[in-house]
């Protein structure tokens, strides 16, 4: 019976079946930026330069209470992003460039930007990942963005907020 709950919750677990849902508070939106700033680690306008897939391969070793071995090699596309830094509102990248990963395609959260196109973005840092047990374990630092964050072609982002994020840019 163990066996059985293990196999399917890594059946579910693997398959990507994962729904994205982003909830968004019922607040001003002047608040939804200032919550977003405070939270992202990185926020910059930037040229989206150039696109690419890349694949992670993980293993996640699961031992039951029996004893018993499970090693799982799980592979995952993303899409990996390098922007051409214009404007630094937050944080601080390594240079004049910044690559951001998102879930690769299939995954309902990750998003397909285009070349080309100038964009701010909200940047998050990861250095840790989870096993579906809940262990934690440092991983190389990346910056990631997703469908939830205020990432956005800059031609759809509104004038207030980009005077909002250059003013809280200045405030430090």
């Amino acid at each position: 019976m163990k066996t059985l709950l293990l196999t399917c919750f890594l059946l579910l677990y693997l398959s990507g079946a994962w729904a994205c849902s982003c909830i968004s508070e019922n607040l001003p939106e002047k608040q939804k930026i200032a919550k977003a700033h405070a939270q992202a680690s990185l926020i910059f306008t930037g040229r989206l330069e150039s696109v690419a897939l890349v694949e992670k391969t993980d293993t996640i070793h699961f031992r039951s209470r029996a004893g018993a071995d499970t090693v799982v090699t799980m592979r995952q596309q993303f899409r990996q992003y390098t922007f051409a830094i214009t404007q630094q509102l937050k944080g601080a990248p390594a240079g004049a460039t910044v690559v951001v990963l998102t879930d690769g395609p299939g995954s309902s959260c990750g998003v397909s930007y285009r070349a080309g196109a100038d964009f701010v973005v909200f940047a998050y840092a990861i250095d840790t990942a989870y096993s579906p047990r809940g262990t934690a374990r440092r991983v190389t630092p990346y910056f990631t963005t997703g469908l939830c964050t205020r990432t956005k072609e800059l031609r759809y982002a509104k004038a207030a907020e980009l005077r909002q994020l250059r003013r809280l840019a200045r405030q430090g």
